[in-house]
C-alpha cells in the first residue's frame, strides 16, 4: 500500500509509543521522523508529560515540533517554546475533586501551567518517593511538595492526577466521581504509564489530545483526514479513533485496538512508530 501522498501530519504519543521502555527516543526513529519533517509533514508530540518535560524529546528534531502537553490542555511549539493555546481546571472543581480524593485515601498531584515560573507540578506525593520520580522521569526541580495542596493558587491547574498500584482502587474512585460531581465539567482517564504503574487523570472536559490536535490542523489549514496517529493507552482513543488513519501499536490496550484503522505489527520496544511509518510508505528509508 502506497499512501504516500495522502498524510500530511503525523500525531504521535510519547511513553509507550514513541519512546522505548527505557524512555529513550532510539536512533532509527529519530531518524525516520526526521526525514518526515524535512518532507514536509507535521510532526505533533501529544501526550500526558508537562511541556518542560517534552523538550527534552522534541528538541532532538530539527525543525518545528507542535506540542500537546497535559492531554492536549496545553498547546506549545518546540523549540521556541511559543504558546498557542492553553484550558484549565475551574478552580471550585479543581478544590472539590482534590478534596474527595484525600478523603478516599489517594494523595493528589496537580499539573500547573507555571512554565515560565519553573514549576510544573504540585503534591502530597514525598518528592523523594519512587513512584514520584519515575512519573518525574527521575527530575524533582520543577516540582513543589506541600502538606495540603488546597493551599496552592489553582486558577492554572490542567490536570487533577492519582497514582495507585491499585487500577481496581482508581475505578472505584472514577465511579465515585462521576456519581458525585458528574460529568458535565470533566472527565476522567485512567491509563497505566510505564515504570509508573495505574494512573488516573482529571481533566477539563471535551478537551483532550484529539481536540488540540485539531487546533494546530484548523491553524495550519490542514484538514482530519490527513493525519497518521500513533497511541498506545486509553487517553490516545479520541486521536486514534478520529484521525484519518488510526494506528494502535502491537503493545497497546485491547480497547484501543478495537478503534484503530491499524494494529501495528511492533511495539514501541521495537520502533514501531518508525517502522509503521517505512511499511506503509509515507517515509522512506535507506
Amino acid at each position: 500500500m502506497n499512501i504516500i501522498s495522502e498524510f500530511h501530519t503525523i500525531a504521535t504519543d510519547l511513553d509507550g509509543t514513541l519512546l522505548n521502555q527505557d524512555a529513550i527516543l532510539t536512533d532509527f526513529t529519530k531518524k525516520v521522523l526526521q526525514k518526515a519533517i524535512d518532507s514536509k509533514i507535521q510532526l505533533i508530540i501529544a501526550t500526558g508529560r508537562r511541556f518542560a518535560s517534552v523538550l527534552n524529546y522534541s528538541k532532538q528534531f530539527q525543525g518545528t515540533v507542535q506540542v500537546a502537553s497535559s492531554n492536549g490542555q496545553i498547546l506549545r511549539l518546540s523549540p521556541c517554546e511559543k504558546r498557542v493555546r492553553e484550558h484549565y481546571l475551574p478552580e471550585f472543581l479543581v478544590r472539590t475533586v482534590v478534596q474527595k480524593g484525600k478523603n478516599f485515601g489517594l494523595s493528589p498531584l496537580l499539573h500547573v501551567d507555571e512554565y515560565e515560573e519553573g514549576i510544573d507540578m504540585v503534591t502530597e506525593i514525598p518528592l523523594k518517593h519512587p513512584n514520584f520520580m519515575n512519573y518525574a522521569n527521575g527530575k524533582k526541580d520543577r516540582s513543589i511538595q506541600l502538606d495540603n495542596c488546597l493551599d496552592y493558587n489553582l486558577n492554572k491547574v490542567t490536570i487533577v492526577c492519582w497514582l495507585n498500584h491499585d487500577k481496581q482502587r482508581l475505578k472505584e474512585f472514577d465511579k465515585l466521581l462521576k456519581a458525585e460531581i458528574g460529568t458535565k465539567c470533566s472527565q476522567n482517564v485512567i491509563t497505566t504509564i510505564p515504570r509508573v504503574g495505574p494512573c488516573m487523570d482529571v481533566i477539563q472536559k471535551d478537551i483532550s489530545k484529539w481536540s488540540a490536535i485539531q487546533e494546530f490542523l484548523k491553524i495550519n489549514g490542514k484538514s482530519e483526514k490527513g493525519v497518521i496517529a500513533f497511541g498506545d493507552e486509553a487517553n490516545d482513543m479520541e486521536m486514534i479513533k478520529n484521525a484519518g488513519f488510526g494506528v494502535a501499536l502491537k503493545n497497546a490496550t485491547d480497547e484501543l485496538k478495537s478503534v484503530a484503522k491499524c494494529v501495528s505489527n511492533y511495539s514501541n520496544q521495537e520502533d514501531g512508530v518508525a517502522k509503521t511509518l517505512v511499511e506503509l510508505g509515507i517515509v522512506t528509508c535507506t
